[in-house]
């Protein structure tokens, strides 16, 4: 609770700030002028103002400490800003004790130079190092022939971007300042994927609506236009690398996201109006009069609502009905919507004959039709909207040769048919059974049961890591009984339905238990879990974001296990994390020495395991190794191996790879 509130007050940092300045500085200037002037007069409002000043100084400091332990910023600079801050508040302080005293304008000109260099170095922190002195940005011509990278895509993430992801501010351990940090990604995993824009991260929350939480750049920060996305998402798609020439992924015929026409910002009343339909408005950019609105999921929409939005008709340029009651009637009035550049009329009433509508919005430059009740019939319609750029038509009837047409007719135009994964046209897709068990660390056996509402539907599942279909074991209604480490996959199928997502879960087994841990090196502080203790607490993890996994970057991991007492070691079980994506790959080999005075080590297993050759998906598993003979032991020490780079297929090559493990059984 107090952390949750330190991190809300942290934030009014940035507006209690502006006052201890302003009075500050112009106490400094007022000195300085009085003393030139060789006057008085101005003793009185230095005073009384420097105790304003002084209380607020103080409270910036304190709110500024809280901001920043939410972390995200570069410990240097922090430190410079922090404690510049902090000599201000301090001076300031001593200015009201030293109020008719002689040191009194020794005093302001001190706290002026403080607050000053404060406010320099919380600029570096928040917007990078050469913030201040940075030459003017200039428009120059780009040589086709030039990276495309240098060209056009630094260029635009510095000026969108960078601001808050550089290596003084690193929200979310991202920096875009570099290529190099740019593929390292941060704490959610890699960003770009070689030959994909819509399977990275970066392209993915730039073409977020607006209104959503994981939209980048955030609300009230300059947004990328429709031409910048454009050049990302060629870039991502060319490949991604340094390699490709600007000419490659210039944009031609680009059109602006918003109207190039003249627009009053609409009314607040008009918009509360909205909003207490709790239907969502959000506007776009705080000087612009442009407008988001959102029916998303609305299965009823007020009858009144065309006369809601009529007052911002010329203001909306996005709109999102998807999953609502969006039918004709609504449609066949958007088109009094004449500036709108997105409409999202995915799942929903909508049919062929209310598309004519469309004829009259100029601008349109998105258009997503998934899952309606549209044909070949709309093809002409869609060919007269000039600024089509993107259309989705997955769970269309429009045919292949319709599509060729359309494509034909509209050269660049980017068109989705493969159904999304959020798509309806998944409605009739078993859910996948639950699975019942008591723990996923045992000592002797583990029962699994797989729970689902229909005893109709057949349940199959495998222990082998691979993927269960009908031929797989089917589940009769009895647990399934574990005696050894390893994971249950399953998946419910039904004819004439289509199957369940595949659910797994880990088990591992345990016979003895460590008294104490120690690594011979501590793990990236991004990752530290619970220390040596993350390694035998009995807790499997599945993602990264449980915060319970070791997390070594380059680096291989050594821990030196005690039991107290001596054992019989037969068998030891190591469970990890593998998530290509985020750079994180399965162990490259294990090393275990064994030793009964701590002294003399006798090594009982060396393993190498094979390098995978391609994309691998998220999966915690495990992996056991038999030693040749039982071993007698107290003190047992494990080296779990990394590949230390990423191999030469990944969009990291040569740069660190990670390793996660969370626990070790013995046996």
């Amino acid at each position: 609770m107090f952390t949750t509130l330190s991190a809300y007050l942290g934030r009014f940092h940035l507006l209690a700030l502006h006052l201890p300045i302003g009075i500050i500085v112009l106490a400094a200037i007022l000195v300085l002028l009085g003393k030139w002037q060789k006057q008085v007069s101005f003793r009185p409002i230095i005073a009384f103002s420097i105790k304003i000043a002084a209380v607020f100084a103080v409270l910036t400091a304190l709110l500024g400490w809280l901001l920043a332990g939410q972390g995200g910023y570069d410990s240097t600079a922090l430190w410079w800003h922090q404690w510049t801050g902090f000599a201000a508040a301090a001076f300031s302080m001593v200015c009201w004790w030293q109020i008719g005293k002689p040191y009194f304008d020794w005093a302001v000109l001190g706290a002026a130079a403080c607050i000053s260099a404060a406010g320099h170095f919380g600029g570096n922190l928040t917007h990078g190092p050469e913030y201040l002195f940075a030459a003017p940005e200039t428009v120059l011509a780009i040589d086709p022939e030039a990276p495309a990278y240098d060209a056009l895509i630094q260029p635009i993430l510095y000026r969108k971007c960078v601001s808050c992801h550089n290596p003084s501010k690193a929200k979310g351990d991202l920096m875009l300042d570099t290529y190099e940090h740019l593929l390292k990604g941060g704490e959610k995993g890699v960003e770009i994927m070689v030959g994909s824009a819509d399977s990275s991260a970066l392209y993915q929350r730039l073409v977020l609506p607006a209104h959503e939480e994981e939209h980048m750049p955030p609300k009230g920060k300059p947004q990328l236009t429709p031409e910048e996305i454009e050049i990302v998402a060629k870039w991502l798609n060319a490949g991604g690398n340094r390699m490709i020439k600007a000419a490659a992924i210039m944009p031609q015929n680009a059109v602006s996201e918003f109207p190039k026409v003249p627009v009053d910002s609409p009314k607040e009343e008009d918009l509360t109006a909205l909003r207490t339909q709790l239907i969502p408005v959000m506007s776009l950019g705080n000087d612009l009069p442009w407008v988001s609105v959102s029916l998303k999921g609305k299965k009823e929409i007020p009858p009144q609502l065309y006369q809601m939005l009529t007052p911002i008709a010329d203001q909306m340029v996005h709109l999102d009905a998807s999953h609502s009651g969006f039918s004709d009637a609504l449609l066949a009035k958007i088109g009094q919507f004449k500036h709108l550049t997105r409409l999202n009329l995915s799942n929903t009433r909508i049919t062929a004959a209310g598309l004519g509508a469309l004829a009259g919005l100029v601008h349109l430059r998105y258009l997503n039709l998934t899952e309606n009740n549209v044909d070949d019939s709309v093809l002409e319609v869609l060919q007269q909207l000039p600024a089509l750029r993107e259309i989705g038509l997955m769970g269309t009837a429009i045919s292949a040769a319709g599509v060729q047409q359309l494509q034909q007719h509209c050269p660049g135009i980017r068109i989705t048919q493969a159904a999304p994964l959020d798509s309806t046209a998944q409605s009739l897709r078993l859910y996948p059974p639950k699975l019942v068990f008591a723990h996923s660390v045992f000592d002797d056996t583990v029962h699994v049961d797989l729970d689902f509402g229909f005893k109709s539907i057949g349940l199959f599942y495998t222990l082998d890591q691979s993927s269960p279909t009908s031929q797989s074991l089917r589940y009769s209604g009895t647990p399934i009984v574990l005696e050894q480490s390893g994971t249950v996959r399953a998946i419910a199928i039904k004819e004439g339905w289509n199957d369940s997502e595949i659910v797994e879960q880990t088990f591992a087994k345990r016979k003895y238990r460590p008294t104490n841990a120690v690594l011979s090196s501590a793990p990236s502080p991004k990752y530290p879990g619970n220390g040596a203790a993350s390694l035998f607490d009995n807790k499997l993890g599945t993602d990264r974001a449980e915060k319970i996994f070791l997390g070594y970057e380059g680096e291989h991991l050594t821990a030196t296990f005690d039991f107290g007492k001596a054992i019989d070691l037969n068998k030891i079980t190591l469970h990890y994390l593998e998530d290509n994506n985020a750079w994180i790959f399965a162990p490259a080999g294990m090393k275990v020495w064994c030793s009964t005075d701590g002294k003399k080590w006798t090594s009982v297993v060396s393993a190498r395991y094979a390098v995978t050759n391609s994309l691998q998906p998220l999966r915690a598993t495990v992996r056991t190794e038999n030693l040749s003979k039982p071993t007698l032991a107290q003190w047992v020490k494990i080296t779990v191996e990394s590949q230390q780079k990423c191999p030469a297929w990944h969009v990291g090559a040569g740069n660190k790879c990670w390793i996660f493990v969370d626990e070790v059984l013995f046996e």
